[in-house]
């Protein structure tokens, strides 16, 4: 009975020995592919960081195909938004279009909010580049309330760049709009996470905060300031190739500044950067109209319309360019695609080779035929829903505004709890600061901030004009507030220094 009992436990060991065995053989397996997959992101990410989009979707067209086989949601997001990156890049918007709205439709990316905000950020960069401003504005609101989500310890850096990103972004929507208070409002945002990043000087986001900065201050006038930042935006960018926009927004701010020479002068260097590049800035064509326009001031009318005819040429030329990478792209993927022949090769094996690589060409032009329906079937879902979104959205803070409004003017008992829960992150923001405020400052506050006037505040408060303006005068010393401060400002203010 010992013996047998000692053989069994023996039997059991060695059982348990294999099945360890073939439990960390598989691990190790699973490990070293999913090690090849973010090996192949990882290099799809460099040859997009130098501007090899076509090798950058082979790489991750790869990761693509093995996770759609293995029905992998981490792998399958990461490609798709690598694909519609490099997509957008090649100037192919609804191509790209489709693969972050393919992103967002996977289980995964609720795990991953800094991906999700990334292809939020691109989203709403292609919208406006298809010239939806409404869902520009509503994709960067999104990613926005991601990021607030995300506490202040978790992903330090990653955070504050991508916040800096996303305000710069609505900064510049409310400059297209021409909302400058907001404007304002954005750029002090952008300011401080710039302040809060770790490492902010030699990063492209940096590059691109100064050089909207420097747009924020031509924008309102202040032209020595304006020129501080795109004078930093340029010495700060180590790579002569990558200066490119910097001279040409130079240029611009010079042509405004009607100092055609130096305008002309940072064109010509933008030109030059264009004449030594190939494929993504050769057909930038705002860069020939800007020298036409600025040779005419010049009275060179010889060259004025030289670079003007070419400006045309180019647009002309860019349809041709993008069906080129379309050619090149699929060329790329067939590659990507094709199967390596037998090891037992024979005598019909070139018949045999020939014929599957016929069959790959089928079913990846079926595939390519497959996929641009899908695309713009996607693409007409996408923009109703879309615009339906935008509408409920605008339709939502237009009632919430009106009805708290309303409650003012007829001076409602419940006004200040549902102001609360309408500008809850203001409200938060006030009590912080001012944690001893009682009702009734708290209520004056509100209706300043809801842009009521002195005469409107005693009208439907019931009080007189002159009891308001003491009770204003009051509350300004009461929170340290000078005579020359602006309250309303003061208040908007609160807000923005208290946002995290």
């Amino acid at each position: 009975m010992v013996h047998d009992y000692f053989f069994q436990s023996a039997h059991i060991k060695i059982l348990l020995f294999l099945v360890s065995v073939l439990s960390l053989s598989s691990a190790f397996y699973g490990q070293e592919v999913f090690q090849k997959q973010d090996s192949l992101l990882l290099l799809s990410d460099k040859k997009f960081e130098f501007s090899k989009e076509m090798e950058s979707i082979a790489y991750a067209y790869q990761v693509m195909q093995w996770a759609d086989n293995n029905n992998n949601s981490e792998f399958k997001a990461k490609s798709y938004y690598k694909i519609g990156r490099a997509m957008f890049s090649l100037e192919m918007n609804k191509s790209s279009l489709y693969f972050f709205n393919e992103v967002l439709q996977e289980t995964y990316i609720k795990t991953d909010p800094i991906l999700e905000v990334k292809v939020r950020e691109n989203l709403a960069i292609n919208y406006l580049h298809n010239g939806w401003q409404d869902q520009y504005f509503v994709e960067l609101q999104k990613a926005e309330n991601i990021l607030d989500t995300l506490n202040s310890f978790q992903l330090m850096d990653d955070k504050y760049l991508l916040k800096m990103r996303i305000a710069l972004n609505l900064g510049n929507y409310y400059s297209i709009t021409k909302n400058l208070d907001s404007l304002k409002k954005y750029m002090r945002r952008a300011d401080r996470y710039a302040d809060s990043l770790l490492k902010p000087q030699r990063t492209k986001e940096y590059n691109d905060y100064l050089l909207l900065k420097g747009g924020y201050y031509q924008h309102i006038h202040q032209s020595d300031s304006a020129l501080i930042f795109l004078d930093s935006s340029l010495n700060n960018e180590n790579d002569y190739i990558k200066k490119f926009p910097h001279f040409y927004y130079l240029g611009e701010f010079y042509f405004k500044e009607q100092n055609y020479k130096l305008a002309l002068s940072n064109y010509l260097k933008s030109l030059d950067i264009i004449e030594k590049q190939t494929a993504n800035w050769s057909l930038y064509p705002n860069i020939y109209d800007q020298l036409g326009r600025t040779y005419l001031k010049l009275n060179d009318t010889i060259k004025a319309n030289y670079h003007s005819e070419k400006y045309e040429e180019v647009l002309d030329s860019i349809s041709k360019l993008k069906n080129e990478r379309s050619i090149a792209l699929f060329d790329k993927l067939r590659k990507v695609s094709e199967v390596p022949k037998s090891y037992e090769e024979n005598k019909d094996s070139n018949i045999t080779s020939k014929n599957l690589l016929g069959c790959v060409i089928i079913a990846l032009t079926g595939f390519l035929f497959y996929f641009f329906l899908m695309t713009r079937a996607n693409l007409k879902k996408i923009t109703i829903a879309k615009e339906k979104e935008t509408m409920q959205l605008k339709n939502q803070l237009n009632q919430a505004f009106e009805e708290v409004i309303i409650m003012a003017k007829n001076n409602d008992s419940t006004f200040l709890k549902r102001f609360e829960e309408v500008y809850s992150d203001f409200y938060r923001a006030l009590m912080k600061q001012h944690p001893n405020l009682t009702i009734s400052d708290k209520k004056f506050c509100a209706m300043i901030y809801l842009k009521f006037d002195t005469k409107e505040i005693a009208r439907y408060t019931f009080i007189e004009h002159r009891s308001v303006q003491k009770k204003k005068s009051r509350l300004r010393k009461k929170m340290g507030l000078t005579s020359e401060e602006n309250f309303y400002d003061y208040l908007t203010k609160i807000n923005d220094e208290h946002e995290f």
